[in-house]
């Protein structure tokens, strides 16, 4: 019988620290740290640790596939995804109260949903439910709650008309400001809502010049309604919109909101780059701000595991999953917030099959195949391939710098 001959997995990461070296599995999340010696036996495949390393996916067959053993993960968690998951993101308005200068819906048509149309999104989501036991909708926009009205009746005849074993939540993406204690105790009430994303650009000034709100104070109001949304046990994220010219202020930022909402644990904070142009917008091109920003949350104990901060995801961009769909207030379907005008259907039924593939075919990007943490990234963002940018939603750089902190603080 012919031994079987090993190799070190295509996706380790390594890092050194004097006389500790560690090796990260971005496919497993293993992580292990050996002295100097050990590392010299690892480096030398050692038979001494085959067994140990190959259960923790470090060592593997010399003929295995890495690459396509996690597509076919990917596809495995795809098809029980349709088969149990029915997620649906809705437009209740793409009118706004605030005026962000970086968004990207500018090029949307201003538009409030009816009711009529309302009702027949129900109707839609409805007929497409099967036997699926989870039913999750977004509540978007512009500002979703302009459109209270909507979210009530779409919630109120889903609840009514589910069957008793199918789970319904929502989340909303807001600015939070126009959130009252009597709306949100209603939100969780009546629209099952379970989270919610608040984003918040600065300190005070840059935050209320950003928003361009037609009253005073916005920054001071939109804390106090995350407290109440912490108050009311919903799951809040609270993303942070930098660029190269602002990091100082965003780690000033997190020093403030340390302060200002002492429940930690309740709260997700995470930093994200506004890209200004068409050239990289890859996380490889903002790893060493992210990084910076990471290291800030983790010392204001917005982050309290720096390994379970490197999450697989063994899935890929909802704009490629057949059952995930996003609805304008015209009743128009669309496959991504960033893409308008890739009209895949409406509400009768029509179906543009070629505007619908292209979302289809391009959920795992080609460059994915020799990346080290296409396990963490699942395949990147579609939206960014078919607009020939590279679309990469994590960076070994990145997770480098992470592990390298990690080992440091050992």
């Amino acid at each position: 019988m012919v031994k079987k001959k090993m190799k070190k997995s295509k996706y380790n990461i390594e890092v050194k620290h004097k006389d500790k070296n560690l090796i990260f599995n971005t496919k497993t999340r293993n992580c292990i740290i050996l002295d100097n010696d050990e590392w010299t036996r690892y480096e030398g495949i050692s038979a001494e640790y085959e067994k140990e390393l190959s259960d923790l996916g470090i060592y593997v067959n010399d003929f295995d596939d890495e690459y396509e053993e996690i597509v076919d993960i990917i596809n495995s968690n795809i098809a029980r995804d349709n088969e149990t998951i029915r997620s649906h993101t809705i437009y209740t308005t793409t009118y706004c109260n605030a005026h962000c200068h970086y968004c990207f819906e500018d090029s949307f048509v201003r538009e409030s949903m009816s009711l009529q149309t309302a009702n027949k999104i129900v109707d839609y989501i409805l007929g497409r439910q099967g036997n699926s036991k989870k039913l999750y909708v977004i509540w978007f926009g512009g500002e979703p709650l302009l459109n209270v009205n909507v979210i009530d009746v779409i919630a109120k005849k889903l609840k009514k008309s589910l069957p008793s074993d199918v789970e319904f939540r929502s989340s909303i993406y807001t600015n939070g400001v126009l959130f009252s204690d009597k709306l949100i105790e209603h939100a969780v009430a009546e629209w099952n809502l379970k989270a919610v994303q608040i984003t918040i650009d600065g300190l005070k000034t840059t935050y209320e010049n950003i928003k361009g709100y037609n009253f005073d104070n916005g920054f001071d109001l939109v804390i106090e309604r995350i407290r109440a949304i912490i108050k009311a046990g919903i799951r809040i994220q609270i993303r942070i919109n930098y660029d190269d010219n602002n990091v100082n202020e965003i780690l000033e930022l997190i020093d403030v909101l340390s302060d200002l909402l002492p429940q930690k644990k309740d709260v997700v904070v995470y930093a994200n780059k506004i890209f200004r142009s068409d050239t990289d917008n890859s996380k490889k091109s903002s790893a060493i701000n992210d990084f910076t920003i990471f290291k800030k949350l983790v010392e204001c104990g917005f982050c309290r595991d720096i390994l379970g901060s490197i999450k697989n995801n063994f899935n890929t961009c909802l704009a490629g999953s057949e059952y995930s769909k996003l609805y304008l207030p015209s009743g128009y379907i669309i496959k991504c917030d960033r893409d308008c005008k890739s009209i895949v259907g409406n509400l009768d039924g029509e179906t543009n099959q070629d505007e619908l593939s292209k979302w289809k075919v391009n959920r795992i990007n080609v460059m994915c195949r020799d990346c080290k943490v296409f396990p963490l990234c699942g395949g990147g963002c579609i939206y960014e391939f078919i607009n020939g940018k590279k679309g990469c939603m994590n960076s070994e750089e990145l997770v480098k710098m992470k592990l390298q902190y990690y080992l440091d603080t050992l």
